[in-house]
């Protein structure tokens, strides 16, 4: 079963609302591998909701960073990744149809 626009854009939606509530110094931090993975899984599923989009719009994929001791973490900041949450939302909106529920008939 596919995913659609709608489907993926209230995920994300609600991964940047969680975000926006870090402090400018959390936000400056660079998340542990878990969340830098559901990040691109996220990024995957929108370009799956949405395959025609021209690939040089898509966000990129978040590198992790694996010591050989120590925490896993994603290459980008929070605030990286948050704008590339609200980014996703902006090219997920072109594929969700207006509720017809304010139609004038």
């Amino acid at each position: 079963m596919s995913v659609t626009p709608d489907q993926i854009y209230s995920q994300i939606e609600g991964a940047a609302s969680a975000l926006e509530k870090l402090s400018s110094k959390e936000r400056e931090q660079k998340p542990h591998q878990q969340f830098g993975d559901n990040y691109n899984n996220l990024l995957s599923l929108a370009k799956e909701a949405m395959p025609s989009i021209d690939a040089r719009r898509w966000t990129p994929e978040v590198v992790i960073h694996k010591p050989a001791m120590g925490i896993a973490t994603a290459n980008a900041t929070y605030v990286e990744i948050l704008s590339y949450f609200k980014q996703l939302l902006a090219i997920l909106s072109e594929g969700i149809e207006p509720s017809g529920a304010f139609t004038v008939g």
